[in-house]
């Protein structure tokens, strides 16, 4: 795995996203409400849209029928195509997970520095 500087902290607040380039892959990076990042592939495997131009939201989770709730701590990528989710942690969709997926890749705040590993 290499790793890759890819922007400042400052460069990206919580609630954004932004398409970057890191060993040749465009990757979805997006900035949490609690200031930590997540990267993704960039490309919807729906119908190939840009997941950099959808949006972040906290995930709605269910336990069972008629019990529903946003989630604390999980976050999906949404695509500004056709609403497709993606977890940013596993990279599965929530509603079709053996059938849609984009790769996750690691990312680390170093020195105020954005890092991912590729």
């Amino acid at each position: 795995m290499r790793r890759y500087v890819i922007c400042s902290k400052e460069d990206l607040g919580p609630g954004e996203t932004r398409l970057v380039t890191a060993g040749g892959r465009r990757i979805a990076l997006a900035c949490l409400e609690d200031g930590s990042y997540r990267a993704v592939a960039d490309t919807c495997p729906h119908e190939m849209a840009s997941l950099a131009r959808g949006k972040v939201e906290k995930m709605w989770v269910s336990h069972g029928v008629g019990d529903y709730r946003i989630s604390e701590s999980q976050c999906v990528i949404i695509c500004p195509w056709h609403n497709f989710e993606f977890d940013l942690d596993t990279g599965l969709s929530p509603c079709e997970p053996d059938r849609l997926r984009v790769k996750v890749y690691r990312v680390s705040l170093e020195h105020d520095q954005v890092v991912v590993f590729v």
